[in-house]
């Protein structure tokens, strides 16, 4: 049986969260809609890719392995998820989370998402040598240029790269992000995270 999953808009069947989406205003600029439905279903192995943590009593996406059923569905780090099968996640340990999902049927396993609500992301721009204008270290954005493209479009340091033109770049080690930075377009569109959040989200 082959993994796969799909993404699909917040029906009625979820009233209260189709009217916080509505609430929720605009999104941020190069966002996904703030709330989603994501159907799932387990690969050979009997896994989604999808590993959750408890974060002030929240349940976060702290890794998605890549090719798998999740990551094809558009799953992220970071992303909160709100139900699992029809179930309220608030509160949920990481624990039962992992019992929760490893339970679920292989063949469909229904998630409530919401985008990540503490990513957000900043579009910048090569100069003429190729520079961006920022320094990494670890993933981590540790210097800016002075009015380089990254300092000019609110670029801050101590937050975390998370995706690069919307590649999942969490885990790579620093050489291989400066690659998929040097093969970017000259527009780059990052999605970051406060360090000390990705941390929490991150830690196993």
């Amino acid at each position: 049986m082959g993994g796969g999953g799909s993404r699909q808009p917040v029906p009625a069947l979820y009233p209260d969260l189709a009217a916080l989406e509505e609430r929720a205003g605009p999104r941020r600029a190069g966002g996904r809609p703030g709330l989603r439905e994501i159907h799932l279903r387990k690969d050979e192995r009997g896994d989604t890719g999808l590993r959750l943590r408890n974060v002030d009593q929240g349940l976060f996406v702290r890794l998605v392995e890549a090719g798998s059923p999740a990551a094809l569905a558009g799953l992220r780090f970071g992303d909160q998820v709100l139900q699992l099968d029809g179930r309220s996640c608030a509160g949920w340990s990481s624990g039962r989370a992992r019992r929760a999902l490893r339970k679920a049927s292989a063949e469909k396993l229904v998630l409530v998402v919401r985008d990540s609500p503490f990513q957000c992301t900043v579009t910048v721009h090569k100069d003429s040598a190729g520079r961006l204008g920022f320094v990494l270290k670890k993933g981590q954005i540790v210097s800016l240029a002075q009015d380089g493209s990254a300092a000019r479009n609110g670029l801050l340091t101590r937050h975390r790269v998370c995706e690069v033109n919307g590649q999942d770049v969490v885990g790579l080690q620093d050489k291989q992000l400066t690659e998929v930075l040097a093969a970017a377009g000259r527009a780059v569109t990052l999605a970051v995270i406060p360090a000390v959040i990705y941390k929490r989200v991150a830690k196993r």
